[in-house]
């Protein structure tokens, strides 16, 4: 019986296109009892093909198509730096265990040493140590001894082949195929005339590489899609025929006629010598040190009392239970216990202690984690080693969620690090437990619907525009197949019988491909770490930067022995890290901030959540959450947890959100469907939320443990009809035998009813539970983020800055947030900034937080208010009241009006201390300012990291300069080039130093060639210009840098500038001048990209053009991508030929711009396709009503108030203006002039130049601008 011994699976990356799970079946189909599978230089899908094959009753012979580097190639890579050709191939087939753990090292090395031109290599040296257990064929067409027969070097190829002859006694076989090629006639004669001569016997393989015949084309397509080339490129290599298919013994016979027959026949006997079993039920945990005569079960319980120990003491003193301590700790004791007993019944101790190890290591050294995530924080055992930081009793988390007794699985926590702190604790991983014990795992990248649409039509070279149409057909449903697709969208199903041949080929390659792998990946988080070298059970690979990593995905690993840590980094941690350390730096005599100890019913961080300003706080950030926030109005932090738990599309679209909502705020009457559920569901107004709230029911209703809870849970969630029918018998029968469920059951309903009512109920809900231990782990740091966002405002902006430097958008959003809650944002400037943003104090301003901090500092007695006496409190706080929200430009104006409004209190000693050097001023002059974010060096584009040092050394060691040219001679010139310089200019980093940034770029060039005129000179080695100048001439350049009579940029050009040299506008943004119209007429890049708008919907936005790409459709018409940015961020859309050739001049411009369109969802994002374009200034001329010119209470020259009214003169007109001043006592005072004038852009300008800090609103008469 004939066996294939030389076939690639999917595995085969980008060039195998046989499905493993479609194998077995073929296998079956056409009689086989065995096959190999032998992919190209990797073992990715052994243990998938392994079981696969097992659970058809077939055997699996485990092999790989292997590239062997030969001296000669070593040679030639050395000496031409690139290799001519790729390595030769052998067919290795595993005999027994030895051989798979012999092949599994040398793939292992063949990764992690052996790679050329990256095609992991094995050689000869690795061959005769690691050659036990294998068979080895030659190869097919691209083995070593086929090439050199190809190249008519007959004799290297009998020198090769004795060589593996004599190395692999009586295990070497010349392979023979024959796939209709032209060149395979001569060359299986001279291979049947080398194993005659050499006494080699013979074996026939096909080199399968698809399934059927029908689908060689498809294969070819894939092949050439890793080749990233098109089938109309020049030189493209040709198809192989169609003959590389899963043949039948009777194809293969028919194939070999004119071939010996024996080499069809050795197949069988090479299939029945491959005797393998990869059956394991072994677990590679690393060893636990412990202590003489301590087992692990005796230190896993020892630590984890100590640790409660602890954890109670803080407790207690932090609930403040009316109970005593001994009877608080009851149940932390009983179940501590309990989960003790799981464990160790379970022999799980060692992997707690190994998490809790490295996460105390982590703690230790300054690297955050995250409070949990998932349902291991539910364990009290992790709450006590410090693996988590949520009290499970407190929150009602369940234990069973994470580890359930009655179904044995290992548990697997999930642990969140800051983004920095993450690879020092995998380093220190692997430092504690050895370098080769421990590798991150391989994923694999597959060709999803849209994709492999894209990704055929690439290489059967369509127009971008047609591809791009035909795979936006494909609905965006999650995991949505073709097949899928071509039921639900008519227009997609058309292509099939109706399209043109090309279009038809385009969906029969699609289908045909979709969903094979592609590429090697990396787990975004899991870590394997075993007790021995992972080579010695499963291969390993290296990723795309050389991550040394499982060959086995995650599933298969687990299924070899492997235990997963998962190490995920959390940007969120870092920028509370960021936070903290600027608060500390900004607030030295305030109280410190521990975010783990903060009032989690803090007003102020609900005020805030309550107004939706929830930019920058973690999981609240999107549009639609903000609109649940606001709907919800949270007012504590269960809410919170609600929120997380509810904004998923399930429960948004099942009335779940709305019920909760409206039950909360009373206006809906809140039902439990059964009194006993009362107590679970109190806390969610009646609404099941929680995957523990239907087990704590189940438990409660039918008497079930909560084990075997979770076990229905889960069993409901299977949606199998015969399992939803045995789990509803348990449970009804479970609720009968309750006298408790049967007593309170209404009188409306008989009890069985009410227990399949509730069933009903439990099925319906569990495809929207969530896990609540999540919910509350990412609730806290939500919670968390909002507190610093409420009480530290600008230290959170500027944190969140510091973690997206390399994110446009997310900085032009943070900027916009800045703006819109009255936080500057200051350019970058070499006397103030530092590498990242930083905060600095401006003016004095006492605000609801100063109020809120100095109660808490008082109350806590913090050293420099530790001398005021308590009757003080009341005459401060009332004198911050009164200043509250007024602004002082200079300390000793607000010190005085601070003391003039603090009443006097009678028999007071000591007197309140108002002398700048006491600690109430100290205390003020830190807590009651207002500050401002300063832009960071680091994120100046074109400035690289030497050049930043080399400008803070300059400040480091000279202090802050006040001359330009100073500070060019100082700098190092070699680090700060010309092309930095013109960039620190435009950005206005030398504005401290001069103002007029027109006259810095105009002089640039001289002011350069002075410089480093000037450091030659100080440089005794350097012949310098100054060596030819006279005396005179010398002095003018060392002190003084004549700047040409230029007057400054206008705002415009000066943003303009700031947008070229940093990426994004800082200290205005163009569209500042069109407030009225943002808010009148469009939405923003980034609530349409949140999903919020439906599909097909009319939009409009507001905002300038980045990018334009011109493009021509089939037609040979022009059309647009075009990329426009507003101030929340950018978006790119197309823009079709009929609108594009109406506004083709437009997009060219940089005017601000109102596009209209309808929404589109694409395949990963939202965008829109504009069906008008207009400028945004002309919309304003035509169409606006009336503009109101907004005065604060300050006064002006009198100079400035003729030049406003000689522009409004200048613009006469017939439009309507206003003034609205405010006096100095806040009231507003209106004026209407009867003279009219035109809102031209000109009149705009002039009126912005001279009125800087007063803002113009515009009035529309009706929304239908179009």
């Amino acid at each position: 019986m004939f066996t294939h011994l030389h076939l690639h699976t999917q595995y085969s990356l980008l060039e195998g296109a046989i499905r493993i799970k479609d194998l077995a079946a073929a296998l079956k189909e056409k009689g086989y009892e065995s096959c190999a599978i032998t992919d190209h230089d990797n073992m990715f899908g052994a243990i998938e093909f392994y079981h696969a094959m097992k659970a058809a009753n077939l055997k699996p012979i485990i092999g790989v198509g292997a590239s062997v580097a030969e001296e000669e190639t070593q040679q030639e890579l050395n000496s031409f730096g690139r290799k001519k050709s790729s390595p030769g191939q052998v067919q290795l087939l595993c005999l027994n265990r030895a051989g798979y753990q012999n092949l599994s090292f040398m793939m292992s090395l063949s990764y992690t040493e052996g790679k050329v031109n990256g095609t992991p290599c094995i050689n000869y040296q690795l061959l005769e140590k690691y050659n036990e257990g294998l068979i080895a064929l030659s190869g097919g067409m691209n083995s070593q001894i086929n090439r050199l027969l190809h190249n008519g070097r007959m004799e290297e190829a009998r020198s090769i082949a004795i060589w593996y002859r004599d190395l692999f006694a009586g295990r070497y076989y010349i392979e023979l195929q024959s796939t209709g090629l032209s060149e395979q006639k001569t060359q299986n004669e001279q291979l049947v005339m080398l194993g005659d001569e050499l006494d080699i016997p013979l074996v026939g393989t096909n080199d399968c590489f698809y399934l059927t015949e029908e689908e060689a084309e498809a294969q070819y397509i894939l092949w050439l899609m890793g080749l990233q080339l098109r089938v109309t490129d020049e030189g493209v290599p040709p198809m192989q025929g169609n003959q590389r298919y899963l043949k039948s013994p009777d194809e293969m016979l028919s194939a070999f006629a004119e071939l010996p027959l024996v080499a069809l026949d050795n197949t069988s006997k090479i299939a029945e010598q491959c005797e393998l079993s990869l059956e394991n039920n072994k677990i590679f945990l690393p060893q636990i040190s412990t202590k003489e005569d301590e087992t692990l079960d005796l230190k896993l319980r020892n630590e984890s009392e100590a640790g409660l120990e602890n954890r109670l003491n803080k407790l207690f003193e932090l609930y403040k239970p009316e109970s005593s301590f001994e009877e608080f700790r009851k149940p932390y004791d009983e179940r501590l216990q309990f989960e003790l007993e799981v464990i160790i019944q379970m022999e799980f101790p060692g992997y707690f202690l190994i998490v809790s190890e490295f996460i105390k290591w982590s703690k230790e050294n300054d690297i955050s984690v995250g409070p949990g995530r998932g349902s291991g924080a539910g364990s009290l055992v992790a709450y006590s080693l410090l693996i988590t930081d949520i009290d499970p009793l407190r929150h009602g988390l369940l234990f069973e969620r994470f580890l359930n007794p009655y179904r044995v699985s290992l548990p697997d926590f999930d642990i969140d690090f800051d983004v920095e702190g993450r690879d020092k604790v995998i380093e220190h991983v692997r430092h504690i437990y050895g370098e080769q014990n421990v590798c991150q795992i391989s994923t694999f990248g597959s060709l999803k619907a849209k994709a492999v649409v894209r990704g055929v039509a690439r290489v059967l070279d369509f127009p971008y525009s047609q591809a791009d149409k035909i795979a936006k057909l494909v609905p965006n449903d999650l995991n949505i197949t073709l097949d899928n697709a071509l039921e639900k969208v008519p227009e997609l199903s058309a292509l099939v019988s109706e399209g043109s041949e090309d279009e038809k080929k385009l969906i029969t390659f699609s289908r045909q491909l979709e969903d094979l792998n592609t590429h090697l990946g990396t787990h975004a988080a899991g870590v394997i770490i075993m007790d021995k070298d992972i080579r010695d059970v499963m291969p390993v690979c290296t990723g795309k930067d050389g991550t040394l990593q499982s060959m086995y995905p995650m599933k298969y690993a687990e299924d070899q022995g492997a235990v997963k840590f998962d190490f995920l980094g959390l940007q969120n941690l870092s920028t509370i890290d960021y936070t903290i350390d600027l608060i500390k730096k900004s607030r030295p005599d305030s109280a410190s901030i521990d975010i783990t100890h903060i009032k989690m019913d803090d007003k102020l961080t609900f005020d805030l959540l309550c107004r939706g300003s929830t930019v920058g706080v973690f999981q609240l950030e999107s549009s639609g959450m903000k609109r649940l926030v606001a709907n919800m109005q949270p007012s504590s932090f269960e809410d919170i947890v609600a929120i997380l738990a509810l904004y998923r599309p399930g429960p948004l679209g099942s009335g779940m959100v709305e019920d909760y909502v409206q039950c909360k705020h009373g206006r809906k009457k809140v039902v439990y469907p059964h009194p006993l559920m009362q107590d679970i569901l109190r806390e969610t107004y009646g609404v099941l939320v929680y995957q523990e709230q239907i087990i704590q029911c189940v438990q409660i209703l039918a008497g079930f443990s909560l084990g075997q809870a979770d076990l229905l849970r889960r069993a409901i969630g299977k949606k199998s009809p015969e399992i939803l029918a045995e789990q509803r018998t348990q449970f009804v029968e479970g609720c009968l035998k309750n006298m408790n469920f049967v007593n309170l059951c209404p009188q409306t309903s008989t009890p069985e009813e009410k227990a399949n009512e509730i069933f009903d109920t439990i099925n319906y809900f569990s495809g929207y539970g969530f896990n609540k231990s999540h919910s509350v782990a990412y609730g806290l740091i939500s919670y968390q983020t909002a507190f610093l966002k409420a009480h530290y405002p600008v230290q959170l902006m500027a944190a969140l800055f510091n973690g997206s430097l390399n994110n446009q958008d997310n900085i032009i959003n943070y900027i916009s947030e800045c703006k819109t809650m009255g936080i500057k944002v200051l350019p970058p400037d070499v006397n103030h900034s530092t590498k990242l943003f930083t905060v600095a104090p401006a003016e004095f301003r006492i605000t609801e937080r100063t109020i809120s901090h100095f109660e808490r500092d008082f109350e806590v007695k913090i050293s420099v208010l530790d001398q005021i006496d308590s009757d003080w409190l009341e005459p401060i706080l009332k004198s911050m009241r009164k200043l509250k929200n007024k602004d002082f430009r200079l300390e000793k104006d607000f010190l005085e009006a601070f003391s003039e409004n603090i009443e006097s209190v009678e028999n007071s000693t000591p007197a309140l201390d108002l002398s700048p050097e006491s600690g109430i001023v100290s205390w003020l002059r830190q807590e009651a300012r207002v500050e401002v974010i300063r832009f960071g060096m680091n994120a100046v584009k074109n400035v690289s990291g030497k050049a930043v040092d080399a400008i803070l050394k300059v400040r480091n060691e000279y202090g802050q300069l006040k001359d330009f040219m100073e500070f060019m001679k100082k700098v190092n010139l070699n680090e700060v080039n010309r092309r930095m310089f013109e960039t620190l200019v435009k950005c206005g980093a030398f504005d401290s130093l001069h103002d007029n940034r027109a006259q810095l770029a105009a002089s640039l060039d001289n002011a350069f060639h002075l410089a480093q005129e000037f450091q030659r000179a100080e440089d005794e080695s350097q012949t310098s210009l100054f060596e030819l100048l006279d005396s005179s001439d010398v002095k003018a350049t060392e002190t003084k840098l004549e700047f040409p009579d230029v007057r400054n940029w206008p705002k415009r050009e000066r943003l303009n500038q700031e947008k070229t040299a940093l990426g994004f506008y800082v200290s205005g943004h163009p569209l500042d001048s069109f407030s009225s119209e943002i808010k009148f007429l469009a939405t923003t890049t980034s609530k349409l990209k949140d999903g919020a708008l439906p599909e097909k919907e009319k939009v409009s936005l507001i905002g300038n053009v980045v990018n334009n790409i011109i493009r021509l459709n089939q037609k040979n018409e022009k059309y647009a991508i075009v990329t426009l940015e507003d101030m929340r961020g950018t978006i790119e859309f197309p823009v079709f030929a009929s609108v594009y050739e109406k506004t083709s001049d437009l997009l060219e411009g940089d005017e601000p711009l109102l596009v209209t369109g309808r929404v589109n969802h694409r395949e990963d994002d939202i965008s829109l396709y504009a069906d008008n374009i207009r400028h945004l200034s002309k919309i304003r001329e035509e169409e606006a009503s009336k503009m109101l010119i907004q005065f604060g209470p300050e006064k002006f020259k009198q100079e400035t108030m003729s030049l406003l009214r000689s522009i409004l003169q200048k613009y006469a007109g017939n439009k309507t203006f206003s003034f609205s001043i405010q006096t100095p006592e806040s009231a507003k005072v209106m004026i209407t002039p009867v003279e009219r004038v035109d809102f031209t852009p000109e009149l705009i300008e002039e009126l912005e130049e001279i009125l800087p800090f007063q803002k113009l609103e515009f009035s529309y008469s009706t929304s239908k601008i179009q």
